[in-house]
């Protein structure tokens, strides 16, 4: 079995990022409500909101991948980006996670735990960069 090259391992984990980032964006996109009502928010307009953010995180995560050259710093921003997405859901779920279902406690748990091993991917790659 062949190991990645330098340069495989962080275009495929800025693609699997994109493409779970373009997904958690649609369904906050176009079904907020259903979502809503499954993790415990009774109000959920800001699910559009952080959607549409997500689907614009993903396109920058496209256009990353795609370049013939690899932007390290590009990268890292990204990395800084989903590490702080899983603070965010740490801090939520310690300081408000009574008013969550026990299905929106695992859904946000999971989501954020996805996201950090993107983000840990993410980082061994741009390292592997470092050594070409």
């Amino acid at each position: 079995m062949n190991p990645l090259s330098n340069d495989q391992l962080l275009r495929r984990a800025l693609f699997g990022n994109a493409v779970s980032s373009s997904l958690s964006g649609l369904v906050m996109l176009l079904f907020s409500q259903t979502l809503g009502s499954l993790i415990g928010i009774e109000t959920s307009w800001f699910l559009p909101w952080i959607g549409g953010a997500l689907l614009l995180f993903a396109v920058d995560l496209v256009h990353q991948a795609t370049r013939p050259n690899l932007n390290r710093v590009r990268a890292l921003g990204s990395s800084i980006g989903d590490f702080f997405w899983v603070l965010a859901s740490i801090v939520l779920l310690l300081c408000c996670g009574s008013f969550f279902t026990p299905a929106g406690v695992w859904i946000i748990s999971l989501i954020a735990i996805m996201v950090l091993v993107f983000g840990i991917l993410q980082i061994i790659g741009v390292q592997r960069l470092a050594v070409l």
